[in-house]
């Protein structure tokens, strides 16, 4: 019980939504990791996942970032 009362008071430090869950910030870390050019493998690895589309179902690309790393393919 300690522990979810240390992570909601976090998520009010933090300013973030008091309902999110620690899977919610699973899915920002491997988000965060992959915008910052982090391989699958990294994510996999720090996250703890056995396969390539379990990391890839975390890592969400914003559409920034994918037109960002498409345009600097074709420089």
């Amino acid at each position: 019980m300690a522990a979810k009362v240390a992570f909601h008071n976090a998520l009010k430090l933090a300013d973030l939504p008091t309902d999110w869950t620690f899977h919610h910030c699973r899915h920002i870390a491997a988000s965060v990791l992959a915008q910052s050019g982090a391989s699958t493998i990294t994510i996999m690895q720090a996250l703890n996942h056995k396969t390539m589309s379990m990391a890839l179902r975390y890592s969400h690309q914003n559409i920034d970032s994918l037109r960002e790393s498409v345009g600097r393919a074709w420089l």
